[in-house]
């Protein structure tokens, strides 16, 4: 185990140098990359050569404890996703993909929202393409009855105003965070 251990380190490392030298990654890139190998480092440390026979014991192991469960993730707040995907489990890496205009940004909000407020879970929210704000801004849309540029633009009646002020305060305590 301490010698895979180390293998992983020095793997690591050479990426990290090749990346730093590279001009055409950017250093954000680098970083969250070096960010990720570390995590997963600290929460599996023991990942690497495993016999079947071992990785069969542990897997039989978590179908009894499983047994008769219809969700052994995290809830993800959507029943037929719940059902698709037994909920969302550690490790998961989570892509929506779909046609511009289709509600991906809606989705991954109303998702991440549900898993820090009700689940208790602490999130990071991070998007391509929209900012920080929009990112705060759609979250007031998806709470109010408003579009989203009559939220960004201040074009709300004064009785919105203040629906929009109750549910700002509201969602500021969510354990939420946008990068």
């Amino acid at each position: 185990l301490d010698y895979a251990m180390r293998r992983r380190f020095i793997e690591m490392a050479a990426k990290i140098k090749l990346d730093s030298y590279n001009m055409m990654v950017p250093v954000a890139e680098t970083m969250s990359s070096v960010d990720y190998s570390l995590m997963t480092m600290i929460e599996d440390p023991e990942e690497g050569p495993e016999d079947l026979c071992d990785i069969y014991v542990d897997l039989y192991g978590e179908i009894d404890e499983h047994r008769g469960r219809t969700l052994i993730g995290r809830d993800t707040g959507f029943v037929d996703l719940n059902d698709m995907t037994s909920g969302f489990k550690n490790g998961d890496l989570i892509i929506l993909a779909a046609r511009p205009s289709q509600g991906k940004s809606a989705l991954a909000i109303q998702l991440s929202r549900y898993c820090a407020e009700l689940a208790g879970m602490r999130v990071l929210v991070f998007s391509l393409e929209m900012s920080k704000k929009d990112i705060a801004t759609r979250m007031l849309v998806n709470e109010l009855s408003e579009s989203f540029n009559d939220i960004r633009l201040g074009r709300l009646s004064p009785d919105s105003q203040v629906r929009a002020d109750a549910a700002a305060s509201v969602l500021s305590q969510i354990p939420l965070v946008i990068d």
